[in-house]
């Protein structure tokens, strides 16, 4: 009995002050609606499954695509053209002498040329022109002269 008094009169002290009780803050799954948690314990059980089925190696991830390289066509630089090399004037000239004189034998008996001297002064005349277009050494005048022949 000599222990109940003071035993009593700690219960009557400690339960009359009160202590603000403390509440547990809301997680945030808590403070979703019933909507939005259904969601989440959707995604949560595929999540569960994608999870299980990587263990076991059957999950391939096709969010990651794989792509085979394929490298750019690098810009192909054209060749430069080689600089003009001339070439021997006598020897140009007798080339081109002979086109013209081959010209007028073919084409001797054509209506084209009735007179003697006409396929000598055709000739001359594209040789002329051609000649004020390039220079004598120019392997492009022989060209010019035999195709204006044709």
């Amino acid at each position: 009995m000599k222990y109940l008094i003071p035993f009593i009169a700690i219960f009557i002290v400690g339960c009359a002050t009160t202590t603000p009780k403390k509440y547990r803050k809301l997680t945030p799954q808590k403070r979703l609606s019933a909507e939005e948690r259904r969601k989440q314990a959707v995604l949560n059980y595929y999540k569960k499954l994608r999870a299980n089925a990587m263990k076991r190696g059957q999950y391939i991830n096709k969010s990651k695509k794989r792509y085979s390289y394929i490298p750019k066509r690098k810009m192909q630089r054209k060749p430069s053209r080689p600089a003009i090399q001339f070439v021997d004037k006598k020897s140009q000239k007798v080339e081109i002498e002979q086109n013209m004189i081959f010209f007028c034998m073919e084409k001797r008996k054509s209506n084209r040329f009735d007179q003697n001297n006409s396929c000598e002064s055709y000739a001359k005349n594209i040789f002329d022109d051609c000649s004020i277009r390039y220079a004598d050494g120019d392997p492009r005048l022989t060209r010019c002269v035999k195709s204006g022949l044709r």
